[in-house]
Parts: C-alpha cells; structure tokens; sequence
C-alpha cells in the first residue's frame, strides 16, 4: 500500500480512495 501512495501523491488526503484500492491491491497480490 505504500507504494500505491508514491505513485498518487496527488490525493494524499484519500483516505477513503486507500481504503478502496487496498482490498485491490490485496486481490492482486
């Protein structure tokens, strides 16, 4: 996830977008 926000650092106060891409990135690890 940490990685996920280097590459947007343009909505860094996306905190729900996190929360979103997390189970994605999940899916997809």
């Amino acid at each position: 996830v940490a990685p996920k926000k280097e590459e947007e650092p343009e909505k860094p106060a996306s905190a729900p977008a996190a929360d979103e891409k997390a189970p994605l990135a999940k899916a997809e690890a």
